[in-house]
């Protein structure tokens, strides 16, 4: 378990615990003045916050038992006698005391480890490397094929933007381990290929390279694990197709989870968990600073506690959806609510799902993953672009929008990239524009397999790319771009008859010299003009 997660678990413990005991000892102060049948202005109130939040808290802290009294307690606050109130508190202090006398040390309500082997370490600082390198660690292709018959294969392995691994020659066996190879490519004229398949398919995807392949040579593969084949003339953009579906480079971000709870202390134990399992968060407890946060963050789910200070969660929900754009928002309501009905106009009013405190981080970590990968599936039919599956021109001028304004509020700097294919009209009257639009995809991965995770790639228009190149300027990019040029410049295009190689052009501009929007979008589309008008197959970068 990583030191530093454990150290934030630990304070978080601790935390609590002080917490806990100043509640009962308020219980008890408060108790007090109830068995003697005096009470202050506030303290029913008091007592029911009280008892609220150590009924969502102390459950997903460790203390089940205390929750449960506690949860009793909230439900029944109300409805008691002074005495009664006062036996109701002592109840809950004395299961805290033996809960802490037990169960010194406790943790938070656990899942199991595999789901959190590592922590969110999300790097937004300015980056002049631009070191694409450690996002393609997990991208070697291995090849197993006689270079006599395949003499270009791995030239074309690197275009598309994966890194080729020849395994002619002895290899780590640690890479299969350690996904460092994401799939085999297995010429079916090497010996033994079918049991090669079967080897490596206990690990990674298997695609086999076949001259012609019958029926029973294809049921053969099938039974030895292989994925796909791809029949002689190799096709570049076949290939590009397979090793898309399963080697993707289209990697998802993080989900990003907005958490509004009343009780700071709880709602940084939920970002824990989200964080540990990969995901960005952050935590609110001021409901009227939703609608602010959510539109700096643009997050893919909120989690909201109905009983909130000042208003009501349900409430708040109403509010959110009376945004079109935020329609589509996850909602989930997490409360120590027991009451079906609110339950069900929790859900009714805007929410999409109800979890009831307290909750186990597994628990939480397996719902929410759930609920945020479903709506983004959902989005993704919406602003994905259907023939390369990148975003689509609208959905990428709103994130170009955002990340501008985030570079004026914050000092950082994007590069914005124009990418144009050469002479694909040319390639549509060779080839027809079915393959034209095959080619289109292949330049689509050949992008996505040469930049980073965080640059976010989209089509602009029919034949055209764009690219947000976060943290960086046009003069450290440059060079990133003249490799992806070379490289898709080298990918052999049409048939052994009728041979085609394709080439682009690029323009680059960034915030630094282009703050505004317009201003950056002009100077790229007037640096990608300018590649053009000198005869294309270059990289420009924007005046200024």
């Amino acid at each position: 378990m990583n030191e530093s997660f454990e150290a934030r678990r630990s304070a978080l413990h601790q935390q609590f615990r002080t917490r806990t005991a100043h509640q009962s000892s308020v219980l008890n102060d408060l108790s007090m003045r109830f068995s003697q049948n005096g009470m202050g202005s506030n303290s029913t109130e008091q007592i029911r916050w009280i008892a609220h939040s150590l009924a969502g808290a102390a459950g997903t802290f460790g203390f089940d038992k205390v929750s449960a009294t506690a949860a009793e307690l909230e439900r029944s606050v109300g409805n008691l006698a002074y005495s009664d109130l006062a036996r109701g508190c002592q109840a809950v202090i004395s299961t805290i005391r033996e809960a802490t006398a037990t169960h010194p040390a406790p943790t938070l309500r656990r899942r199991t480890d595999a789901l959190f082997s590592r922590e969110a370490n999300i790097n937004t600082s300015f980056n002049p490397q631009y070191d694409a390198a450690a996002d393609r660690a997990h991208d070697g292709i291995l090849i197993v094929a006689q270079k006599s018959r395949y003499p270009g294969l791995a030239a074309v392995v690197t275009g598309l933007g994966y890194t080729p691994i020849d395994a002619t020659v002895p290899i780590d066996a640690g890479m299969l381990k350690d996904g460092r190879v994401a799939a085999a490519l297995i010429s079916d004229d090497v010996e033994g290929a079918l049991q090669i398949a079967r080897n490596y398919s206990l690990r990674i995807p298997v695609l086999l390279l076949s001259a012609g392949a019958t029926f029973h040579r294809q049921l053969a593969a099938t039974r030895a694990g292989v994925s796909g084949i791809l029949p002689e003339p190799l096709d570049v953009v076949e290939l590009a197709d397979w090793l898309g579906d399963v080697a993707p480079r289209l990697h998802e971000r993080p989900y990003s989870i907005l958490i509004i709870d009343g009780d700071r202390l709880l709602g940084e134990a939920y970002a824990l968990e989200l964080q540990a399992a990969g995901m960005e968060t952050e935590v609110l407890t001021d409901g009227s600073l939703a609608l602010e946060r959510i539109a700096a963050l643009s997050p893919d789910l909120v989690l909201l506690d109905i009983h909130l200070p000042e208003i009501n969660g349900i409430d708040l929900a109403k509010v959110i959806r009376q945004s079109r754009r935020e329609l589509s928002l996850p909602i989930v309501f997490v409360s120590t609510e027991s009451d079906p009905h609110l339950q069900l106009e929790a859900r009714v009013q805007g929410g999409d799902d109800f979890i009831r405190k307290p909750i186990d981080g597994r628990t939480l970590v397996s719902l929410v993953t759930l609920r945020a990968r479903r709506a983004m599936a959902l989005r993704s039919l919406l602003e994905r672009d259907g023939l390369t599956g990148l975003l689509n021109y609208s959905k990428f001028m709103v994130r170009l929008s955002h990340e501008v304004e985030r570079c004026r509020r914050t000092g950082g700097e994007i590069t914005l990239a124009l990418v144009d294919l050469d002479n694909l009209r040319a390639a549509n009257q060779q080839l027809g524009h079915v393959n034209g639009d095959r080619i289109i995809r292949g330049l689509a991965q050949a992008l996505v397999g040469r930049l980073r995770r965080i640059d976010v790639v989209a089509r602009y228009t029919g034949d055209q790319f764009s690219v947000i190149l976060l943290d960086t300027n046009p003069q450290t990019i440059t060079a990133v771009f003249e490799q992806i040029r070379e490289g898709f410049a080298a990918l052999p295009f049409g048939t052994e008859e009728n041979p085609l190689s394709l080439s682009i052009s690029v323009g680059l501009a960034g915030t630094r010299t282009h703050r505004k929007l317009e201003d950056l979008v002009g100077a790229a589309s007037a640096a990608l003009k300018a590649a053009k008008e000198r005869g294309g197959n270059l990289v420009a970068r924007a005046e200024g």
